[in-house]
């Protein structure tokens, strides 16, 4: 997960208007991987605007989420996040984030480009 040197910044976005309230009103979040920009992005909504997450990763080329665990598949690995509780501002208040995800397993697949991944049960299957 490290960021090369080669990386020029942060990617930029645009959305139709509808998006934050669709995503707000379904009462979810979007993952999206991109190996083109080898990023891994997470938009979220509070309802009035859509926010975007961006993490850096060798070639995602898949996600996989299971209520508690998201799992995402790199060029050589398969990475695993879990749940880390909630997060605070300097000042004590609670960030508006109402998930935040750490990494806690990677497993080494070769080069392998996962690209279908999905969880059955508590098991990941690639």
């Amino acid at each position: 997960m490290s960021t090369p040197s080669r990386l020029v910044g942060p990617l930029g976005y645009g959305h139709s208007e509808n998006v934050p309230h669709l995503l707000d009103t379904l009462g979810i979040s979007l993952i999206i991987t991109t190996y083109q920009a080898q990023r891994v992005l997470c938009l979220a909504s509070n309802g009035e605007r859509t926010m975007m997450t961006q993490r850096y990763f060798e070639r995602p080329t898949g996600a996989a989420y299971s209520g508690h665990e998201l799992a995402v598949g790199t060029r050589r690995m398969i990475w695993r996040f879990a749940p880390t509780g909630s997060l605070r501002r300097a000042d004590g208040g609670l960030l508006e984030h109402d998930l935040v995800l750490a990494p806690r397993q990677s497993h080494v697949t070769g080069d392998m480009l996962v690209h279908d991944l999905d969880f059955a049960g508590d098991t990941l299957v690639a």
